[in-house]
């Protein structure tokens, strides 16, 4: 049995618009040409895709704001090192003197 509140996804909800003249002539227009059987199935149709997209470049911003604002606050909070990095960096400073970097002359 379903909790009472959860929704059934299936249910058919109405939404009313206002639409002026030209809206719904402009509207009836393509939906007759793009083969649409109504003019709300066209508007669903074209709404629902348009929301798609909106919500698919809006997530990537926000994804893209989050990953900065986590970047910029470990640049300006850097986490103090651990073992295996102290380890690290004394390995690659050791590497250091065992070379010689300097550039060569052409």
């Amino acid at each position: 049995m379903k909790p009472k509140n959860q929704l059934n996804p299936n249910k058919k909800f109405t939404l009313d618009l206002n639409l002026t003249l030209h809206q719904k002539k402009l509207f009836e227009q393509a939906a007759y040409l793009n083969g649409y059987e109504s003019l709300a199935s066209f508007i669903i149709k074209v709404v629902q895709k348009s929301a798609r997209e909106f919500l698919k470049e809006n997530k990537k911003i926000l994804i893209s704001e989050k990953d900065s604002y986590i970047l910029f606050k470990a640049i300006e909070n850097p986490p103090r090192p651990n073992k295996a990095l102290k380890k690290a960096i004394g390995e690659y400073k050791s590497s250091l003197k065992h070379h010689d970097y300097r550039p060569t002359e052409n």
